[in-house]
């Protein structure tokens, strides 16, 4: 097939799965949106990363245009926006750029979608974020005083709130990012494209000022909470920062913690997610101190020694039966060919004889 038509084509299939995917939220009245997010971006990368991010603009247009016939008014912005992130992300695969950068932009541009999806919701809503935090404000009150806990008045004023939900928003944008790169990478390398293999969580090694800023930032947010700044907007920018920098090392603490549990306890995934994930609201000090110690420290270096040694002990360790290249694979037929010529050869012996 042409290689113009083949691009068309792929074009047009990638956005009849739109199209599907579209109907399916609209009929399911929106029930699935929160998992069809991850899924929105991943044909696009496909797409991009096969065909660059200028052809892929068009088929951006055209799952636009779709999202307008078959997508609710909420659909139209994640559709559209999730498209460009895929696109994004596939165009950097397409030029071989490096990894960390590609799965930074993707994180950053997750979190700019985040933040603006929640704008756009409160602008067509018609209920202003106030409202939803002194919402949100007046629920915890009464959770308060019927559990009898005794929280520190600045917890529940309306600036610290909506700090608060600044801050998960970027975060759960960042996360979002994260998720949708390492799907991503799978996904394509299932399909045999050549993209680079997906690392390992415990790969990344974070600079070690950004565990320092990060604990330093939390440090401040501590005495402002104590004695808060005579400026209202200081003292609410070293909070975020300190909250941002606490989720920051609380999240390399957990992955220290499950590396741990690995080493020394078990190696099923299952019980160890679900450790870590309590041990991180029962004990987070800890965590705190063990994500410091990762990103500063030389935690990650001796968690990761065994590991290093054990591929050091066993440099040619490959499976059995290795998958067959064409090299392996002629070089058995040309070993059957002589193989039969011998046979052969022997059987003329034979009959001479």
């Amino acid at each position: 097939m042409n290689k113009k038509t083949l691009k068309v084509t792929t074009g047009g299939l990638i956005a009849a799965i739109f199209a599907v995917l579209l109907l399916i939220n609209r009929q399911s009245g929106g029930f699935l949106q929160d998992t069809l997010m991850f899924l929105f971006p991943i044909p696009m990368v496909a797409y991009a990363a096969k065909y660059g991010w200028k052809s892929s603009l068009p088929v951006v247009a055209v799952i636009s245009l779709l999202s307008f016939l078959f997508g609710t008014v909420t659909t139209i912005f994640y559709v559209v926006s999730e498209c460009l992130i895929g696109t994004v992300m596939g165009g950097c695969l397409y030029k071989k750029i490096d990894p960390t950068k590609t799965l930074f932009l993707v994180m950053v541009l997750s979190s700019i979608a985040n933040i603006a999806s929640t704008v756009m919701l409160t602008i067509i809503s018609g209920v202003p974020i106030t409202a939803q935090i002194d919402e949100m404000r007046q629920m915890m009150q009464q959770v308060i005083e019927k559990s009898g806990m005794a929280f520190p008045p600045q917890m529940l004023e309306s600036h610290f709130l909506i700090r608060i939900f600044a801050i998960c928003m970027i975060f759960m944008g960042l996360l979002q990012g994260f998720v949708v790169f390492e799907i991503s990478l799978l996904l394509l390398r299932r399909l045999r494209f050549h993209v680079q293999k997906p690392k390992a969580i415990y790969e990344y090694r974070p600079p070690k000022w950004t565990g320092i800023v990060a604990f330093l930032g939390f440090m401040g947010y501590n005495y402002t909470m104590l004695k808060p700044f005579s400026s209202e907007i200081l003292t609410g920018s070293v909070q975020m920062i300190g909250i941002f920098g606490y989720m920051y090392v609380l999240c390399f603490g957990a992955i220290a913690f499950c590396m741990i549990l690995g080493r020394f306890l078990t190696r099923n995934r299952a019980v160890m997610t679900i450790v870590t994930f309590v041990c991180v609201f029962i004990i987070p000090q800890i965590m705190t101190l063990l994500g410091l110690w990762y990103i500063v420290g030389d935690l990650r270096k001796r968690l990761l020694s065994p590991i290093h040694k054990e591929s050091a002990l066993n440099p040619h360790a490959a499976p059995n039966h290795p998958h067959p290249t064409a090299e392996s694979h002629s070089r058995s037929l040309s070993d059957r060919a002589k193989l039969v010529s011998k046979l052969s050869q022997k059987e003329k012996n034979e009959d001479s004889n």
